[in-house]
């Protein structure tokens, strides 16, 4: 549930959302998002793991047709980020 689903059930009772039950609904919101968050960084680096040469066999070979050693660019902007 989003915070807009979240105000439109409380809104059902007939009043205003207090403002504890906004902060609850926007943290737990937050949380959610974290947790999605973290779950694409985990399946991001499961697909950019190197291969037994060393190599990144999820990212395209570079122009030259040689395969993109490991870290590649994706891992490399992940681990400079998170």
């Amino acid at each position: 549930m989003n915070v807009d689903e979240a105000l439109a059930t409380v809104r059902v009772v007939g009043r205003p959302p207090a403002a504890n039950e906004v902060s609850m609904l926007v943290a737990q919101t937050l949380a959610d998002e974290v947790e999605r968050q973290r779950g694409a960084v985990a399946h991001v680096r499961e697909l950019h793991r190197p291969d037994p040469w060393g190599d990144c066999p999820t990212c395209a070979p570079d122009p030259e047709g040689d395969d993109l050693p490991y870290p590649c660019p994706t891992m490399r902007v992940l681990e400079s980020e998170v």
